[in-house]
């Protein structure tokens, strides 16, 4: 699948609001084929939808802990901080757990 063909295939699912549907496109394209692997700005596609519709999915894509920090910093949501350090402290990466729980504003 060309880049262009990506970029056509996005929009038409964006289009009609079908997260689900670009939730699972995405997936395929950014985890199943290496032609489009490591592209940030699918990955935050992927991410930024998931973290809006089904944010047990989030916990599957923190396997590639450096691509979701790469996001939380550029969605700067305490939501997003507070998964991700849950998820580097279940990982053993304590001190980096708890640098990320300093960044949640206070309630």
């Amino acid at each position: 699948m060309a880049h262009g063909q990506v970029a056509a295939a996005i929009k038409v699912i964006i289009a009609p609001n079908l997260p689900h549907e670009l939730i699972e496109l995405l997936e395929k394209i950014v985890f199943q084929n290496p032609t489009f692997s490591g592209r940030f700005d699918l990955e935050t596609l992927l991410l930024a939808t998931a973290f809006k519709v089904d944010v047990s999915r989030v916990m599957d894509y923190i396997n590639s802990i450096k691509r979701v920090v790469e996001f939380a910093f550029l969605v700067e949501e305490d939501a997003v901080w507070s998964l991700l350090a849950n998820a580097q402290h279940e990982a053993g990466m304590v001190d980096d757990a708890i640098e990320l729980f300093m960044r949640l504003k206070p309630a």
